[in-house]
């Protein structure tokens, strides 16, 4: 045994990759595609018992096992099927047996497929290797195509009725713009993001019109994710390939479980840059790609409560546009009025695109900003009818029932103390509330997140303000104010002084 001492390895040093079959074989398969011109080319995608993937003349990219992939290579790229390699027995190999091998070891994606709003090709995807297959064809804006229909029927829907100024159509067209501006510029990541919205209005006010219209200038494509949203559904391929989200009025549910699985999953479609899709005998995926969420529903009670409830959490991920039912722009009443009026609609789109992304600017620039590009809005009616079919608002009359009773035993028209006091007097044998009415007062916690969700309502009658550190509520009788209240303290601290 020689009494030299053995070398320390050095990773630095021992980078002889010259004598390293792996790295010569990778070496070669690389070289192999650049003399033909052929690098970023192919990539393969071990899933669905391996399949190659090779870009066509329009653009897009398909799969093909290898057999079929190595005769293309030879028919459509003339790389040689000669022998004049050797595998390890000591087979010679053909030029494209060695490309097929290089891509398959060294090309490999972890996804393969259409991906909203994303450009055909490979990418890194939210730290995943991944190939798009298909570009998203979104509408390009013509500067020459004027739309004078679509612009009156807008203003028809979103715009200001007789003494509003709520300024609702701005907010409405900025959510759009922002939309088309992401997919235009293909933007990734958090860039992508953006708000929910809801249309509500009666029937045949042009809410689910508006809907086709959008998702025919996002690219057409479209999917209906609110089984998957609520838990009936494991599946929703279609999501990731999908630029508008649409859920109509025959897609609701108006039980606790299914609007609290629905308000989280709003948070997470408009909020998490990656989204979690799954296809039937696929694992899932977590990838970013672009999604717009739109949501339309009636008035009526049973349609309003199937939204979720507007609360802190979510109130600034989504946006509610009432929609108005005014006449169209143009006779719709017969079948042939009815395809010439959307003909109109669709021939005016591209022109309507332009006017969007190039000419159209709020007057009001407040509506612009914030997280995911644009500010929310909530139309105060809707707040005001999304509010009356709550259990807040049935809260909220408990409490007025409690505090403020006919028999006026409470002498004060104001009430102040804490939620936890508050409900030791909607719950006590002494409350008017009945036994069952008893039950549904929430714990403390709760009890006060509900009162400051009726504050948002009633800023009028509730006040939420601290007494030595400790947080407390204010709560007036109706007819009342909180700033009649504190300029009557006001009052009574200068009488005292």
């Amino acid at each position: 045994m020689s009494d030299t001492p053995a070398k320390e390895f050095d990773p630095t040093q021992n980078v002889d990759l010259g004598n390293n079959p792996v790295e010569a074989k990778k070496k070669e398969g690389a070289a192999l595609l650049e003399k033909h011109g052929l690098a970023n080319r192919f990539y393969f995608d071990p899933g669905n018992r391996g399949s190659y993937w090779h870009r066509t003349a329009d653009g897009e990219w398909i799969g093909e096992p290898s057999r079929e992939f190595e005769e293309m290579l030879c028919d459509v790229y003339n790389i040689s099927t000669g022998r004049n390699d050797k595998d390890q027995s000591g087979a010679r190999l053909s030029e494209s047996k060695q490309v097929a091998r290089y891509v398959k070891s060294y090309c490999r994606v972890d996804y393969v497929g259409r991906l909203a709003g994303q450009v055909a090709g490979f990418q890194k995807n939210n730290s995943q290797r991944v190939l798009v297959t298909h570009t998203a064809d979104i509408m390009q804006p013509d500067p020459e195509q004027a739309c004078p229909t679509l612009l009156e029927l807008f203003e028809n829907i979103f715009g200001d009725r007789d003494g509003e100024q709520l300024n609702q159509i701005e907010h409405f067209f900025a959510w759009w713009q922002h939309a088309l501006k992401v997919l235009h510029s293909r933007r990734g990541g958090n860039g992508q993001n953006g708000l929910a919205i809801v249309l509500a209005g009666g029937t045949g006010c042009g809410k689910t019109l508006t809907t086709k219209l959008i998702r025919e200038t996002f690219g057409g494509r479209e999917c209906k994710p609110f089984s998957f949203m609520i838990g009936l559904e494991r599946f929703n391929k279609e999501c990731k390939e999908s630029e508008a989200w649409i859920i109509d009025d025959e897609q609701s549910a108006i039980d606790a479980k299914s609007r609290s699985a629905f308000s989280a999953s709003i948070k997470a479609v408009v909020a998490d840059p990656a989204y979690r899709v799954r296809a039937i005998q696929k694992d899932g995926e977590v990838l970013e790609f672009f999604r717009r969420l739109v949501i339309c529903t009636n008035l009526e009670d049973d349609r309003l409560q199937s939204l979720p409830s507007i609360k802190n959490d979510i109130a600034d991920k989504i946006s509610l546009f009432l929609c108005h039912s005014k006449p169209m722009p143009m006779s719709a009443d017969t079948k042939e009025e009815q395809d010439l009026f959307r003909d109109t609609l669709f021939e005016e789109l591209p022109g309507f695109v332009n006017w969007l992304l190039n000419v159209w600017e709020p007057k009001d620039k407040s509506v612009l900003g914030g997280r995911f590009g644009v500010r929310h809005y909530h139309h105060p009616d809707l707040c005001r009818d999304l509010f009356e079919v709550s259990k807040d608002q049935i809260l909220w009359d408990h409490i007025q029932k409690v505090l403020f009773r006919s028999d006026d035993e409470f002498a004060n028209w104001w009430w102040d103390g804490s939620t936890t006091k508050l409900r030791e007097l909607l719950v006590s044998d002494e409350s008017p509330l009945s036994k069952a009415e008893r039950g549904y007062v929430p714990q403390s916690n709760h009890l006060g997140r509900s009162i400051s969700t009726i504050s948002n309502q009633f800023p009028e009658q509730l006040w939420k303000h601290q007494v030595e550190g400790k947080d407390r509520w204010l709560i007036v009788k109706p007819g009342k104010t909180v700033a009649e209240y504190r300029e009557l303290q006001n009052v009574n601290r200068s009488y005292k002084t």
